[in-house]
């Protein structure tokens, strides 16, 4: 049984670590209006020289330095976007009105063929995707293109097709391509192969033929525990 992806997955981490340098920011803003508020105070206790103007372009001139310094050295913001387990209204406002939908024995399918997804794969410009939804929330993406053009080392053109799939999708790149099991299917010629592209979601796809191409040109992500951090 597919497994979906739920609130307290990962892809929550991934909008509080975008976050963190902004947090981190206003912490040491505070702590720094803190101390010139003292300083301030002692300038005042003591009779010394430094009129409001100059301690308040002193306050701000100690922001902005913090906050720059916080941008430099903070991790970086991954900006991200939830997919998994969301409605059909949401997955709207990321890829526009679907191109056409499919009622489904378990819901409904959108299908996309938007310009800037064709230019990932420009050798096939009948590339499309579809989000499936079961009980009105995503279950899975499965991206439809042409593999047939083979590399000395097919599966490191499918790991760099699908990892631009996957910032097209989820708004960054993927953390690990790191597999989780290859098996026959039944044909000695015909392999499943399954992995994962870090932050709980996995990729399922079937090799074979001749030339050991993707069969059908599919490719399916979706959520998977195995695929959390650490990985």
């Amino acid at each position: 049984m597919m497994r979906i992806w739920s609130q307290s997955s990962p892809y929550r981490r991934i909008f509080r670590r975008s976050n963190l340098g902004w947090v981190l920011s206003l912490m040491i803003l505070c702590s720094g209006s803190s101390s010139l508020l003292s300083l301030y105070g002692f300038f005042n206790r003591n009779n010394l020289s430094m009129s409001r103007i100059d301690f308040f372009k002193r306050i701000i001139g100690w922001s902005l330095g913090f906050i720059l310094l916080i941008g430099v050295f903070a991790p970086t913001a991954e900006a991200g976007r939830y997919v998994l387990n969301q409605t059909p209204q949401t997955i709207k406002s990321y890829f526009g009105a679907p191109a056409k939908q499919i009622l489904t024995a378990k819901g409904i399918t959108y299908v996309y063929s938007p310009a800037g997804f064709r230019r990932l794969f420009p050798d096939n410009s009948q590339s499309v995707f579809k989000v499936n939804f079961v009980k009105n929330r995503v279950q899975n993406i499965i991206l439809e293109t042409d593999f047939s053009k083979k590399l000395t080392n097919f599966m490191d053109d499918i790991k760099i097709n699908f990892s631009r799939f996957y910032n097209y999708i989820f708004g960054y790149k993927p953390s690990v391509w790191k597999q989780l099991s290859s098996k026959f299917s039944g044909n000695e010629t015909i392999y499943d192969y399954e992995y994962c592209l870090g932050d709980g979601v996995a990729t399922q796809f079937s090799m074979g033929g001749a030339d050991q191409n993707v069969l059908g040109g599919e490719a399916t992500f979706y959520y998977d525990t195995h695929c959390e951090p650490p990985y």
